[in-house]
């Protein structure tokens, strides 16, 4: 007998086409309504709460006097939560923040009572290729996905083309890990609204629609949709149901018990998938990938604050911590929480009502105000751990500290006080003593051993501040401040370098400027073009890439989610006209050029669009064009490179002007090849050049994190970003990066006019030019490029601590964090194996790192590590992700 499992829910996003409070409303309601049903119809056995617990929290902002309920029926089995924080849209968010979200999901669930191991993606656009070794490290039992494997239009359409001919399949990642994988090959509508009557009509559609897709005799009906309210008559609907046919048993079921059933009843021969979900074999019209730029200043100020947290903040936590500091577990958590309320996909995506962009951005500056107070503080103590003896004689001393988990080098601009006056009852005076001796010749930089280095110091400036001291009241001062430039060498990883600053009329010569419109390191030599395109050669493997840094502006018809062309449309490409090259840096560790190129384009989308637009014309079935007027914008484009610099540094600025169109820059590689690799959640996928002959959207455009890059024997290319998640390789040799997608309207199911998604405003992206030879070494760059260092002005000398205590080794192995552990104050070292070959990890012994164990994503403690000859030997796997937990050391308890 076939069994038909009906599980209640509603796909919940906490914003969409309506602000967050507005849809939070209907979310009381929502649950309110299941409470009254747990408690008053004993057949109504369970609601899932769409798999992320978010929910529940605001849920409890509003009536906190329900907690004790929600935790009955969850530790009951009638609410099912978790095993997500927020449903996130995995490929628009970091490794690691799709990691946070799996572990404060969890801690919220198990709080409440149970986690439901189910990793539910229901409508993600698209699913990335490592999630099964995420969920598998996790603990989770099967995923529910709806997307990736079969086409799925717009408002719930399914169309022809599978990969799967079943709704159960295998999905595996490229280490091996697998699951099973539960397809809503009729969406997760399938079952919702069933009739009280048990209309003919609708269950012999609904079982034979369910029935053509399963493997087993385990049907499952999905009785809910976006927003739904729960049905309320639905135990009567299901009596009726199976008063009808009896030939069914009808269960009104939860996901945990119909994976359980699945499990028995799967057959051998089902297909696995392997990597990637994102709808490679389809026609590409509803991939939704083009929500990788829209609202791009949404994206930037994400990948932002995931920098800012996971790169900067946990890492210098982590320090102060082995320092014998308290680590700020809650003020990271808040910040977290508050970034990640950001990265559902609907909000993440930008394909959302101009209230809902607005309130993200809000949010953001939230969580990165929280982060920034645990650096600031976390600076301060680390300052008064770090010796500065040797440093006599010179006006200020400070330090710069890299967060990166591998040693390097890095220009740096450094604000420091040469001198503080303190006193709120003088400040007046303070500042015209001050102003009136203020210095205005050279300054000389030294390291610890008295070396000097070379340096730039410019804009001495009176400057306001304030100390905040833990026992008493606000310290304002004055300040006679200089910003300092130059290369701070051979950083150690989680270490820093000191420096001394003192006055001096001394002179450095040296210049990476030989040439007119050039600049040349031992690794690279740029060439400016008169039409303000980049020659680029690559001293290592003597390849030159030409006319890099060409802007192409096209037309844009469409919505937030899809890219639409205009109609007989000619892309406007710069350089028809000179560009204006300036010279703006020239030290000794730094070159840098401006880059000022202009465009005439079309000021907007042509009449014929307006109507299609509030006539909502289906995206596929547009045909307007681009108006005649035209307007022209300047682009202008900061290149630098630095001394030791192995990449070329870009930030291009604009104020955008048009509206309906598209933004590009464009890398012609030279390359011919029919493969390249973009950075995706813990790893470096693998993608053809050019899409299956099914796929018809006249877009390639895919996902990337980090970078996108292309080489062959001899050399390669790559191309990496911060927040610019929207690249298409063109003519299978270009590399081109969306600066800027400008459209007017949401999409979707109905007529949503939007004016942020225009993106009229002034736009600073950054991205950065990676020759190569060396994969690894390449992979290192476009890493480091997103990492910034910090500094602190080191106002007394400490107690010191040895540096350096972050030691290892590892071919083609990213590491992706170190921080404390979410639940304790181990230290946790992750990193990912990026290749498919087997590599070594070698971790140092050192002050901080002992007593390591292997551990999992979700922190938990797995088995010790025995140590030989002071480090530790780890085999990682082909594309594995690695997990390593060590036992807090505080260094303030140990001998240095």
């Amino acid at each position: 007998m076939k069994t038909i499992h009906i599980i209640s829910h509603s796909h919940w996003d906490r914003e969409w086409y309506m602000p967050f409070e507005y849809h939070r409303a209907y979310l009381i309601k929502l649950i309110d309504d299941c409470l009254e049903l747990f408690e008053n119809d004993k057949e109504f056995r369970s609601f899932h709460l769409d798999g992320h617990t978010a929910l529940i929290e605001d849920y409890l902002e509003i009536k906190p006097q329900n907690e004790e309920k929600i935790k009955k029926y969850v530790r009951e089995g009638k609410f099912n939560v978790g095993p997500w924080y927020v449903l996130q849209d995995e490929f628009l968010t970091s490794s690691e923040a799709n990691i946070r979200n799996l572990l404060v999901g969890m801690s919220v669930a198990e709080k409440f009572g149970a986690v439901t191991k189910i990793g539910y993606f229901p409508d993600s656009f698209g699913n990335a290729g490592q999630m099964p070794q995420l969920l598998k490290q996790a603990g989770m039992k099967a995923v529910a996905f709806g997307r990736g494997v079969k086409p799925t239009g717009l408002n719930n359409e399914v169309t022809d083309g599978y990969n799967s001919q079943f709704s159960e399949l295998y999905w595996q990642s490229p280490d091996g890990s697998c699951l099973p994988a539960i397809l809503f090959a009729n969406w997760y509508n399938n079952g919702a609204e069933i009739p009280e009557n048990a209309d003919e009509e609708y269950w012999n559609r609904t079982i034979s629609n369910t029935q053509k897709y399963a493997s087993t005799d385990e049907l499952l009906l999905m009785n809910g949709c976006d927003h739904q309210p729960v049905q309320k008559n639905l135990t009567k609907a299901i009596r009726a149901a199976r008063k009808k046919y009896p030939e069914y048993t009808f269960i009104h079921s939860s996901f945990d018990e119909y994976v359980q059933a699945l499990e028995k009843a799967l057959p051998d021969d089902l297909t696995t998938v392997t990597g990637e979900l994102t709808g490679q074999d389809t026609d590409g019209w509803y991939s939704l990938v083009n929500t990788c730029s829209a609202n791009i200043d949404l994206k930037v100020m994400n990948r932002s604050g995931e920098i800012l947290l996971e790169g900067v903040a946990e890492p210098l936590s982590a320090i102060a911590m082995c320092l014998g500091k308290e680590y700020p577990h809650d003020m990271l958590l808040y910040s977290w929480k508050t970034l990640m309320k950001n990265h559902p996909h609907d909000s993440i995506c930008g394909c959302s009502c101009d209230a809902v962009n607005d309130e993200m951005r809000t949010r953001f500056i939230k969580s990165a105000q929280a982060a920034q107070t645990v650096i600031d503080d976390d600076l301060r103590y680390i300052a008064g751990h770090i010796e500065a003896s040797g440093f006599e004689g010179c006006d200020a001393v400070f330090a710069v500290i890299n967060t990166f988990g591998k040693e390097r080098s890095k220009a740096v601009s450094v604000d420091v006080d040469v001198r503080r006056i303190y006193g709120s009852g003088k400040l007046h005076n303070s500042a015209l003593d001050i102003e009136n001796s203020m210095y205005k010749g050279g300054y000389e930089l030294v390291d610890k051993n008295g070396n000097t280095i070379p340096c730039t110091a410019k804009n001495p400036r009176l400057r306001f501040g304030y100390d905040l001291p833990e026992n008493r009241f606000r310290q304002p001062y004055m300040a006679e401040t200089v910003t300092v430039c130059f290369e701070a060498k051979d950083i150690p990883a989680m270490g820093y370098n000191v420096y001394g600053l003192k006055k001096s009329d001394k002179t450095h010569g040296c210049t990476l400027v030989h040439e007119m419109n050039t600049m040349e390191n031992e690794y690279i030599r740029v060439e400016i073009n008169s039409d303000g395109t980049l020659n680029l050669t690559d001293k290592r493997s003597k390849k030159v890439f030409k006319k890099l840094l060409r802007f192409e502006d096209v037309g844009d018809v469409g919505t937030e989610y899809t890219f639409v062309p205009a109609k007989n449309d000619i892309p406007v490409l710069s350089g028809n006209a000179p560009a204006e090259i300036t010279l703006t840096r020239d030290d000794e560790f730094l070159a840098e050029y401006k880059i000022s190129v202009t465009m005439d384009i079309p000021k907007d989308a042509d009449e014929a669009y307006r109507k299609e637009k509030m006539t909502f014309v289906e995206i596929k079935d547009r045909t307007s064009g681009r108006s005649a007027e035209t307007v022209t914008i300047r682009i202008t484009s900061y290149v630098s490179l630095e001394k030791h610099g192995k990449r070329v540094d870009v930030r291009t600025e604009f104020e955008n002007n048009a509206n309906n169109h598209r933004l590009r820059v464009m890398f012609p590689t030279g390359i011919k090849c029919n493969i390249h690799k973009a950075e995706s959640v813990f790893e470096a996928a693998l993608r053809n050049n050019r899409h299956k002959p099914t796929f018809t959207y006249p877009s390639g455009c895919e996902h990337q994190q980090g970078f996108v890059m292309m080489n062959d024997e001899t050399a390669g290319m790559a191309v990496a970003n911060i927040g610019l998640y929207e690249y298409e390789i063109v003519n299978d040799d270009t590399i081109a990066i969306t600066l800027v997608r400008a459209v007017s309207e949401m999409g979707d199911w109905g007529v949503f006019p939007t004016e942020l998604s225009k993106q009229q405003k002034k736009l600073s992206l950054n991205y950065a030019i990676v020759p190569f030879t060396n994969e690894d070494e390449a992979y290192t760059e476009c890493k480091a490029f997103a990492a910034p260092v910090v500094s602190v002005q080191v106002l007394k000398n400490g107690n010191g601590f040895k540096n350096g205590g972050f030691v290892w080794t590892g071919n083609m192995l990213i590491n992706t964090a170190f921080k404390a552990a979410h639940n304790s104050d181990d230290i946790i070292m992750r990193w990912v194996n990026y290749s498919d070959k087997e590599q070594l990890l070698t971790i140092h012994q050192t002050d901080w790192i002992d007593n390591i164990y292997m551990s999992n994503i979700i922190e938990e403690y797995k088995e010790p590590i025995k140590c030989s000859d002071g480090k530790w030997t780890i085999p990682v796997k082909p594309f594995e992700i690695i997990t390593v937990g060590c036992r807090k050391i505080s260094i303030s308890r140990r001998t240095v």
